[in-house]
């Protein structure tokens, strides 16, 4: 197996164990936080992941089992209204992440050298050697973890604007009941 797709193999496995880091520097309480109702929370983020995982877990088998052919195309961006997202368990995400990641990992590592060649038709990506979808997929997570940081930010400005609001509102009542 050459370097580079050794790295980006190794760079996928870890994906799990970078989400798991990722979520320790986020404070629970704030993990359903929306900015608005067209916005997604952390939450929605992680199901939205686990969902994407199970359809990547098979997408990837797609290519051994059936080169040449057209993926299905599925798109769940719909899916953390229609699901409830806000209503399942975290833990039960992550499991899906890891237990999938893990399995297609050992998986994409046992595959002889001419299985990377093979390609598939993706509805967005069009055709796709199988290699190529591994370089796809290794940045996707990197990529859902900085929108998780972007909500992170969006909430600290959020609950700074509150903390200024009830100083504010402290001192305008200290001062009227001085004057």
């Amino acid at each position: 197996m050459n370097s580079e797709r050794r790295r980006a193999l190794e760079s996928f496995g870890n994906g799990a164990v970078l989400l798991t880091a990722a979520l320790r520097r986020f404070p629970r309480k704030m993990w359903l936080y929306k900015k608005s109702q067209d916005s997604r929370s952390i939450h929605e983020v992680v199901w939205a992941l686990a969902d994407r995982e199970v359809i990547e877990y098979i997408y990837c088998r797609r290519f051994v089992v059936d080169p040449g052919s057209p993926a299905v195309d599925i798109e769940p961006s719909a899916w953390p209204d229609r699901l409830g997202y806000f209503y399942h368990d975290i833990k039960d995400a992550m499991g899906i992440v890891r237990a999938l990641r893990r399995s297609t990992y050992r998986f994409l590592a046992s595959l002889p050298e001419r299985a990377w060649t093979y390609t598939v038709e993706f509805p967005i990506h069009g055709q796709l050697s199988l290699e190529a979808w591994l370089g796809v997929r290794e940045s996707y997570l990197p990529e859902q973890i900085q929108q998780m940081t972007g909500i992170y930010s969006e909430w600290l400005e959020s609950t700074s604007a509150v903390k200024t609001v009830r100083t504010v509102r402290k001192s305008l009542s200290s001062e009227s009941l001085v004057s």
